[in-house]
C-alpha cells in the first residue's frame, strides 16, 4: 500500500501544478493530438487513429476523410508492430488553425529487426473544432532515417 501512495504523490503534486496554471496553450493542446496520433498507430487503433482527423479533411494529392481511413487502414493490416519516434515538432497557432512541422521515424515490421524503417518529414494543418484541435490536411514526404539520427 506504501508504494502505490509514494507513486501517486508526484502525479497529484503534478495535477495540482496543471490546476493552477490555467490549463495548457493551445500549441501544448496541438502537440498532444501529435503525440496521441503517434500512440493510436502504435496500437493500430484505427477508431482513436481517425478521431482526430476532421470530416472535413482534404489534402492536395485528392485525399479526403475516407481516402486517409483506407490509407492507414491497409498500414495497420499490413504490418507487424509499428514504433513511432517523433523527432522534433515546430507548432505555430493563428487563431482556430495551427501548423505543425513534425519530423518522424517509423518502423514496421514483426520481432525485433524492423522490415522498414523511414524518416518521414510531416506538414500538419489543424482546426479547432469546439475545443478539439483535429487534422484538416497534411503532406508528409519520406526524407530518408539519416538525417534524424
Amino acid at each position: 500500500m506504501y508504494g502505490v501512495w509514494t507513486r501517486a504523490v508526484p502525479w497529484v503534486v503534478l495535477l495540482s501544478l496543471y490546476a493552477c496554471s490555467g490549463g495548457l496553450t493551445e500549441e501544448e493542446k496541438v502537440r498532444g493530438v501529435i503525440v496521441e496520433a503517434s500512440k493510436r498507430a502504435e496500437e493500430k487503433d484505427l477508431k482513436g487513429f481517425m478521431s482526430l482527423v476532421s470530416r472535413d479533411y482534404a489534402d492536395d494529392s485528392g485525399n479526403d476523410y475516407d481516402a486517409i481511413k483506407r490509407m492507414v487502414f491497409y498500414h495497420f493490416m499490413r504490418t507487424g508492430d509499428i514504433s513511432v519516434v517523433l523527432r522534433s515538432m515546430d507548432i505555430e497557432v493563428s487563431g482556430e488553425k495551427a501548423l505543425a512541422e513534425v519530423n518522424a521515424i517509423i518502423t514496421e515490421g514483426r520481432g525485433v529487426i524492423p522490415e522498414d524503417m523511414g524518416g518521414y518529414r510531416f506538414t500538419v494543418i489543424f482546426r479547432k473544432e469546439g475545443s478539439e484541435w483535429k487534422v484538416i490536411n497534411a503532406e508528409w514526404k519520406d526524407v530518408g532515417v539519416r538525417g534524424f539520427l
